[in-house]
């Protein structure tokens, strides 16, 4: 098997996982691509100069999910506009630095951290009106990397539930 190098294959390999394998969902289910547009409105709608590369490259092959399917460890990728709604509620303890890119559930998120360029794993917790955070992958292409291995191996929740 020929090792994946770019975003694109990663994306490649998740459609192709999700046409071959999945049952639940296909490849049809892949948002089509964010514009150069889409993303500058989306960076200065958040006053952010410059996400990393990897952010881009990948919403450059899809803008998210066209309906749910719990991919991502039973959440879904989220569009730009799906970021920036997000980006308009949320709460005042919310670190300026996380983007939120996939939405596990009302109140869990993975996040692309400016910062570090990691992705975190966030729960809002509600008593104590505080988050807790903790790292998933050291940057996107190794995140994109990971998810496709659970898919091909069946690890998880995305293997499990699509696949049966």
């Amino acid at each position: 098997m020929k090792a994946i190098k770019s975003i694109k294959e990663y994306w490649e390999s998740i459609a192709k996982w999700l046409d071959e394998v999945a049952k639940l969902a296909s490849s049809e289910n892949l948002a089509t691509r964010a514009s150069l547009e889409d993303l500058e409105q989306f960076k200065k709608r958040l006053t952010i100069v410059e996400l990393p590369k990897g952010f881009e490259e990948s919403y450059f092959c899809h803008n998210g999910f066209m309906q749910a399917i719990g991919l991502v460890h039973g959440g879904d990728w989220m569009s730009l506009d799906e970021i920036l709604i997000f980006w308009s509620t949320k709460e005042n303890f919310w670190n300026l630095d996380y983007i939120p890119f996939v939405k596990l559930s009302i109140d869990e998120y993975i996040c692309l951290d400016l910062s570090t360029s990691k992705i975190l794993h966030i729960d809002l917790l509600e008593d104590e009106r505080a988050l807790e955070v903790y790292a998933v992958a050291n940057d996107f292409r190794a995140f994109l990397a990971n998810l496709v291995n659970d898919l091909q191996e069946g690890n998880g929740i995305m293997g499990e539930l699509l696949a049966e």
